[in-house]
């Protein structure tokens, strides 16, 4: 009777880790459309400003970077990312 407790205490001892170690884990992350929004809106605004001083405002360099920022906003549509339109739109 005394193994048989043993093996019991053992047995629940394990399971209660176990459930611990699986409560501590931490959440899967759902993925930041938001921030992933706002990080190419920056890079697209970043590499169109820089192609203007270089190249002019209208250069083909220009132009393509402008139909890049719209692909970017269509991204962020299509995510359903809550952006700022004033904060990048020109």
């Amino acid at each position: 009777m005394g193994k048989r407790y043993v093996g019991q205490l053992i047995l629940s001892a394990a399971l209660a880790g176990g459930l611990l170690v699986a409560a501590g884990a931490a959440p899967a992350r759902v993925p930041d459309d938001r921030g992933a929004c706002e990080a190419r809106l920056r890079t697209a605004r970043a590499r169109l400003d820089a192609d203007i001083s270089h190249h002019g405002d209208h250069s083909k360099q220009a132009d393509r970077d402008r139909a890049k920022m719209e692909d970017v906003r269509r991204w962020c549509r299509d995510h359903h990312a809550d952006w700022d339109h004033d904060k990048y739109d020109r």
